[in-house]
């Protein structure tokens, strides 16, 4: 499952075997939702997708990032590459955590076809 709450309550919760929290860092989700929402079928402005982005940040930090933080069994992080000099590289997992020991090796994960980063 995936969504913006799936662990908002402890009846979802209970539903789960494992759950997994991917926590992008600001510029790869940025970058994703403008190779999303910018032209295409979509089509919004740079300017718009801007606008919603503030607009929804306030709500994002109170109520979907840190539940999926407290209740995953895993968090794991992407960050854009080490210089975002280099179209075409894709983000970078840089850490993982796991509640239960398990570990995770950090790697370069390939993008999407459809998200280039800058």
């Amino acid at each position: 499952m995936e969504g913006l709450h799936p662990f908002s309550t402890e009846n979802l919760r209970r539903l789960f075997d494992f759950t997994c929290y991917v926590d992008p860092a600001e510029e790869v989700k940025y970058a994703w939702k403008m190779a999303r929402d910018v032209g295409g079928d979509r089509g919004y402005s740079h300017d718009q997708v801007n606008a919603e982005i503030r607009a929804r940040k306030p709500d994002y930090e109170a109520y979907v990032a840190p539940p999926q933080r407290q209740y995953a069994d895993a968090i794991i992080r992407i960050t854009p590459p080490r210089s975002l000099m280099y179209p075409g590289r894709g983000a970078c997992m840089r850490s993982a955590s796991c509640r239960n020991g398990l570990k995770i090796p950090s790697k370069t994960l390939s993008s999407p076809p459809w998200i280039s980063l800058p």
